[in-house]
C-alpha cells in the first residue's frame, strides 16, 4: 500500500511540469504574418490585430504575432506551430494542402471590391525603348530588379500575365535579379540605370508619390491597367486582398469568436476594415497555369498529369480499341457461321449428287438386266 502511494506521488511530481507546460502552451495563440514590406495591406490592421484577437479569445490567452517568410509559414503549418495566418491570396491558395481556410479579408476605401484588390506593377524609365511586355521578352539581355522573397505576390502576378498573353514566362525568370533592397531603393535603381526594370507591389507608386514626387516624371508602368475597383496603375490582373486564415490547430469556438470580432470591427484610421472574399478561382487558375506549388506535378510527366491532360484521348482510344475487338470477334464468328452453313450446304449437295449417281447406276443396271432378259 505504501509502495503504491509512493509511486503515485512520484508520478504526480514528475507529471506536474508537463501539465503546467501544456497549460502554458495551450494559452498561447500563435499568429504568422506573411513578410511583405511596403505593401498596401493596411499597417493599422496588423498593428491592431493583436488587440483584436485578445478581445476575441479572452485575456487569459496570450497572442504572439511573428512576421515570417512563406517557407517559414509552411514549416510552421506542417509542424502544427501556428493557429492563424495573415497573408495574400496566392500564398493562401498555395497553403490549401495544409488545411487552412479563409476567415476574413481586408476591405478598404482603397479597394471597394476585396475580390479585386491586389496585383503588381512592372516599371521602366520613361525614356526606355521598352513599351510592352512582348517587346521586353524580345530583348536578349535585361535586368529586372525584384525584392527578395516576393515570389508569392508580385512575381506570380506578373508571370500569370505573361501566360495569359501566351508569352514565355520562363524567359522572364532569367532576367530577374533578386535584391535585399526595399521597393523604394529598386525604383531609384531604375532611375539611376542600375536596372532596366523593377517589379513592385500594387499601389506602391501611388502610396509614395508624395515622398518621391519625381516617380511619375521619370518612370512608366508597362502594360498599364486601370480599374475603377483599384485607384492604382498595375501591369497585371487584380486578385483578392489579404486574408486571415484559420489552421487545423484552432477550435470551432475560437474560429467563431475571431470571425465575429473581426467582421464587427469598426473602420480603421486609414479606412480599412474586415470583410469576406468570394472569388479565389482566379488565383487557383494562376497557380495551375504557372505549374507551381500544388500544381508543380504538371511540370513532370507523371501518370496523374498524363491522365488529366489526355484522359479523353485515352478513353476514345480505348473505345475504338473495344469497337475494333468487337468487330473482329463479330466478323470471325460470322465467317465461321457462314463457313459452317456453306460446308453443310456443300455436304448436302454432295450427298444429293451421290444419291443421283446411285439412282442412275441402279437404273442402268435394271436396263441391262431387261435387255438380257429380252435376249
Amino acid at each position: 500500500m505504501r509502495l503504491k502511494k509512493f509511486l503515485l506521488a512520484a508520478f504526480m511530481v514528475l507529471a506536474a511540469p508537463c501539465i503546467c507546460a501544456a497549460k502554458d502552451s495551450a494559452s498561447v495563440f500563435r499568429v504568422s504574418v506573411m513578410q511583405s514590406d511596403e505593401h498596401l495591406f493596411h499597417e493599422s490592421i496588423i498593428e491592431n490585430l493583436e488587440g483584436t484577437l485578445e478581445k476575441a479569445l479572452g485575456t487569459k490567452t496570450k497572442v504572439e504575432i511573428s512576421t515570417d517568410s512563406s517557407e517559414t509559414i509552411k514549416a510552421k503549418l506542417k509542424e502544427g506551430r501556428v493557429e492563424l495566418v495573415f497573408c495574400n491570396s496566392v500564398l493562401y491558395r498555395a497553403l490549401l494542402p495544409y488545411g487552412v481556410r479563409d476567415l476574413a479579408t481586408v476591405h478598404s476605401d482603397w479597394n471597394p471590391n476585396p475580390n479585386r484588390a491586389d496585383g503588381a506593377a512592372l516599371i521602366v524609365r520613361r525614356d526606355s525603348e521598352i513599351s510592352s511586355l512582348n517587346q521586353l521578352l524580345n530583348l536578349k539581355e535585361l535586368k529586372v530588379a525584384m525584392e527578395k522573397g516576393r515570389h508569392f505576390d508580385v512575381l506570380y502576378y506578373l508571370l500569370g500575365e505573361f501566360e495569359a498573353l501566351k508569352l514565355d514566362s520562363e524567359k522572364f525568370n532569367s532576367f530577374l535579379l533578386e535584391s535585399t533592397q526595399k521597393s523604394s531603393e529598386l525604383v531609384k535603381g531604375v532611375i539611376q540605370g542600375k536596372a532596366d526594370a523593377a517589379l513592385l507591389p500594387a499601389c506602391f507608386l501611388e502610396q509614395h508619390v508624395v515622398e518621391y514626387p519625381s516617380l511619375y516624371r521619370e518612370i512608366k508602368v508597362l502594360n498599364p491597367l486601370r480599374s475603377s475597383e483599384l485607384p492604382c496603375t498595375v501591369s497585371t490582373t487584380l486578385y483578392p486582398n489579404w486574408s486571415v486564415l484559420i489552421t487545423p490547430n484552432i477550435s470551432m469556438k475560437q474560429a467563431t469568436d475571431i470571425a465575429a470580432t473581426l467582421l464587427t470591427q469598426p473602420k480603421s484610421s486609414d479606412g480599412a476594415w474586415w470583410s469576406v472574399s468570394t472569388q479565389f478561382d482566379g488565383v487557383d487558375k494562376l497557380l495551375k497555369n504557372l505549374k507551381v506549388e500544388q500544381y508543380s506535378y504538371l511540370r513532370e510527366w507523371t501518370f496523374k498529369r498524363f491522365w488529366q491532360e489526355y484522359r479523353w484521348v485515352v478513353l476514345v482510344a480505348l473505345g475504338l480499341l473495344f469497337l475494333g475487338i468487337w468487330h473482329a470477334v463479330f466478323v470471325t464468328l460470322e465467317v465461321r457461321r457462314k463457313t459452317a452453313s456453306l460446308r453443310a450446304a456443300m455436304q448436302q449437295r454432295e450427298a444429293a449428287q451421290n444419291e443421283v449417281l446411285q439412282t442412275q447406276s441402279r437404273l442402268q443396271a435394271l436396263e441391262k438386266a431387261s435387255l438380257v432378259g429380252m435376249l
